[in-house]
């Protein structure tokens, strides 16, 4: 495993994990800088967006919406490496060792990249509902591009039409654990739900010990605490964002969405509901 480690090796094995993470995330960006230029992308527009992509940061090289300069199958290649920069590191780099379906299998099986791709689902869904079946075709790139944290702006017409409370609610998700991705993480909000669940079938006989199973594992209870305190931090700070931002005079509806961009580091949440 890539980030199995013993006591004592943080620094002997720090070079080798920096070499593998640097070396996957550049190979998958000249894949996506190659698959840019396959499908019509100027050059310049193309080393931006395959940068940006991987890295979920969401940065364009032009204003507007993207569909001026990329075309529809090059908003799909950037879908494409939009997921795999939202994915585990540490699954990549399984697939990459291992190759052929023995490398392929945790991918899909992941419960974190199942998640994303359920969120984009759903995107997909309220999408063509708000945004009307005919902008299908710019719906699931864009649906895409949120789930996974990046963002981006392909139409004018797409994602952006869902109300602003629900796509504020996903931001806030995130992708998977070890990706580029914001939020809290998918697998913390699963671990929590896990945990409440656990909790609320203690009420009725408080001393009964039920133990919280997650993937057949058992998760110790003392294992939540640190989790505990990341929810409770993030929505400090989140809170915190708000009410500043709240001072310097933006109403209550934009200084939530604002908050929200920032801690996510979706930037692109503010043109899409604002």
């Amino acid at each position: 495993m890539l980030f199995t480690l013993k006591r004592g090796e943080l620094f002997e094995r720090l070079i080798g994990i920096g070499r593998v993470i640097g070396g996957l995330y550049l190979g998958l960006s000249v894949l996506c800088f190659i698959g840019l230029i396959i499908t019509g992308t100027q050059p310049f527009d193309a080393v931006c967006l395959s940068l940006t992509s991987v890295s979920t940061g969401g940065l364009t090289p032009r204003d507007g919406p993207m569909a001026a300069y990329v075309g529809p199958a090059g908003s799909l290649v950037l879908a494409l490496f939009c997921l795999a920069g939202a994915m585990s590191i540490a699954v990549l780099w399984d697939f990459v060792r291992l190759r052929g379906t023995r490398g392929l299998r945790p991918i899909f099986s992941n419960v974190e990249h199942r998640g994303i791709i359920i969120i984009a689902a759903i995107l997909v869904v309220l999408g063509t509902v708000f945004a009307r079946i005919e902008n299908l075709g710019t719906v699931i790139p864009e649906a895409i591009y949120f789930a996974t944290g990046t963002g981006f702006n392909y139409h004018v017409i797409g994602v952006d039409m869902i109300p602003a409370a629900i796509l504020i609610a996903i931001a806030l998700i995130g992708g998977a654990a070890l990706s580029t991705t914001g939020g809290l993480k998918i697998i913390r909000l699963l671990l929590l739900f896990r945990h409440l669940g656990t909790d609320l079938s203690r009420l009725p006989h408080p001393s009964r010990i039920v133990p919280v199973v997650f993937r057949r594992r058992i998760v110790p209870d003392t294992a939540f605490l640190s989790i505990w305190m990341y929810f409770f931090g993030y929505t400090l700070v989140f809170g915190m964002g708000i009410i500043g931002l709240g001072a310097v005079g933006l109403n209550f509806a934009d200084a939530t969405t604002a908050s929200a961009a920032a801690i996510a580091n979706i930037g692109p949440l503010l043109p899409a509901t604002l």
